[in-house]
């Protein structure tokens, strides 16, 4: 029994017309907002991840401190700072908690639960002295 078989000239033509049509167009796109990992935090730990970004307008600096005070439950509450070129900042003040129902085995299908909030401030310097602030929830 044969499982495979050639294409024909019009299912060849459909392969390729259907491919041009799914090629990905240049994207003028801001990267995730925030990515996680599936993992959690041992037990009763804390831990920290920071890191800073550099990008064409500026730099983006991550303080995401995160803590297991239950069994399985991660809590975390930091912060997102954007400074751009041209002087204006921004700020993400970040809520999150997340689990694991299944934990993570070798050739098994882990899977758990987010879920978190933001607050986006807009930090625009009318002056040397002063900022204005907005606040956007999102």
């Amino acid at each position: 029994m044969k499982l495979v078989r050639e294409l024909t000239k019009k299912e060849t033509l459909l392969c390729l017309v259907l491919a041009g049509l799914a090629h990905p167009l240049p994207a003028n796109a801001a990267g995730p907002f925030v990515t996680d990992d599936a993992a959690i935090a041992a037990p009763h730990s804390c831990q920290l991840e920071a890191w800073k970004r550099f990008n064409r307008q500026g730099y983006e600096v991550f303080v995401l401190p995160a803590c297991n005070p239950f069994e399985n439950w991660e809590m975390t509450l930091g912060q997102i700072s954007t400074t751009v070129t041209e002087g204006e900042r921004e700020r993400q003040n970040l809520i999150q908690a997340k689990t694991v129902f299944r934990p993570i085995q070798p050739e098994q299908i882990a899977w758990g639960l987010s879920f978190g909030s933001t607050i986006h401030v807009i930090l625009r310097p009318a002056r040397k002295e002063s900022a204005r602030f907005t606040r956007m929830f999102h």
